[in-house]
């Protein structure tokens, strides 16, 4: 679900370590981003955080190795939920890629409203 035909400014940048890799222009930690946004805030309480990345995982067929991205998500989960300032740049990067939906657009710019208020009072 990548829309290459937005304009250039709102593409993520190509930039990257010489060892990261990307799938659609986004690096593994961003894509943690993606699904925090998706389908982790529609789990069910039933669902764990493991399988709901696992499937998100496979369902994408993205090139990481599941194991790092387990960690990843754990690690973007907590700067989000924590107001971490890592996850002022992992929100901007990420979201573009909901231009055609709205909501979670919304939603994730909300959600850096908060982090960056949060930040502030720190």
């Amino acid at each position: 679900k990548y829309f290459p035909e937005l304009n250039e400014q709102s593409q993520p940048e190509k930039k990257t370590k010489s060892n990261q890799k990307l799938k659609d222009g986004y690096s593994s930690k961003e894509w943690c981003t993606i699904l925090y946004f998706t389908d982790y805030l529609e789990k069910h309480d039933t669902d764990y955080d493991t399988d709901v990345a696992k499937s998100f995982h496979a369902k994408h067929k993205l090139p990481f190795a599941e194991t790092s991205f387990l960690q990843n998500f754990k690690d973007v989960k907590r700067h989000i939920e924590k107001s971490e300032k890592q996850a002022v740049r992992l929100i901007e990067k990420i979201i573009p890629y909901f231009s055609q939906d709205k909501a979670v657009s919304e939603y994730a710019e909300n959600q850096l409203s908060i982090i960056l208020d949060d930040l502030e009072r720190k």
